[in-house]
């Protein structure tokens, strides 16, 4: 996986169905008001656009492989970002001025502020990989959330992982980690997933409904060897103030 997880707003350089985009190692993330959708691709597709003195057969084909997970039956939100980057990024993808974007910011973690009643979804790193957070409130029922997974080869439970396989890899969310602080302390609280006709929900032990509850999935990507990055750098220079100027080829795709 990529050292940090960025997510770039969509000021109009991509689909406008997505508000942002993040990367991570083998995919696109495109974040929407009411889903999510991963744009995996084979590993062995960097590889080949940067051998690095690499041997390899050639080859003119590579699988791509994308799946949605919609947010079924939550409130109409516009996602916004957290902790924006001190730099921005200005992209060039076609000539049309009016289809350019400048200043585009990035940002440590994306907010779905009540995306059910009473309940917020944050996404962001941790450790080395992708996290999502929902943030129960006082009153608010976790058995709102239902997750619908589309587009995916298999959706299966393995010893309480939710384990997704597509063509070109396989994804993993591990077992939630559900939690409530009370009286300064961490109160761990049973939890799993429930797996029925492709929609995945929350079975939550007993806990105290006048506490915030947190449910904590993990995100893991099972890609296998290949290049974790995406940014092949070829040559450098500075002008005159000093500024650093950096060439190179940068691998993205569409929504």
């Amino acid at each position: 996986m990529n050292s940090q997880i960025t997510f770039i707003e969509n000021l109009g350089q991509w689909d406008d169905r997505a508000a942002f985009r993040s990367e991570i190692n083998g995919a696109f993330l495109y974040l929407g008001e009411d889903r999510i959708t991963y744009n995996l691709y084979e590993p062995a597709l960097l590889d080949h656009i940067h051998p690095g003195g690499k041997e390899l057969e050639p080859r003119t084909e590579f699988w791509w492989h994308a799946y949605e997970v919609r947010f079924l039956h939550c409130n109409a939100i516009t996602p916004s970002g957290i902790k924006p980057k001190s730099h921005f990024h200005n992209y060039y993808l076609d000539r049309n001025p009016e289809k350019w974007a400048e200043g585009v910011k990035l940002y440590d973690k994306v907010d779905y502020d009540n995306l059910y009643d009473g309940i917020d979804m944050i996404i962001y790193q941790g450790g080395n990989s992708l996290k999502y957070d929902f943030i129960v409130e006082p009153g608010a029922d976790p058995k709102d959330i239902q997750l619908n997974i589309d587009g995916a080869d298999e959706v299966r439970l393995v010893n309480g992982e939710l384990v997704i396989t597509t063509k070109v890899n396989t994804v993993t969310e591990s077992e939630p980690y559900t939690y409530q602080f009370i009286a300064g302390k961490i109160i761990n609280i049973e939890s799993s997933y429930i797996l029925k006709n492709g929609i995945v929900s929350f079975k939550i032990g007993d806990y105290n409904p006048a506490y915030k509850l947190i449910i904590d999935p993990e995100l893991i990507l099972s890609t296998g060897t290949g290049s974790t990055s995406s940014n092949f750098g070829f040559t450098a220079t500075y002008d005159q103030d000093e500024n650093l100027i950096a060439g190179g080829n940068v691998f993205s795709n569409g929504f």
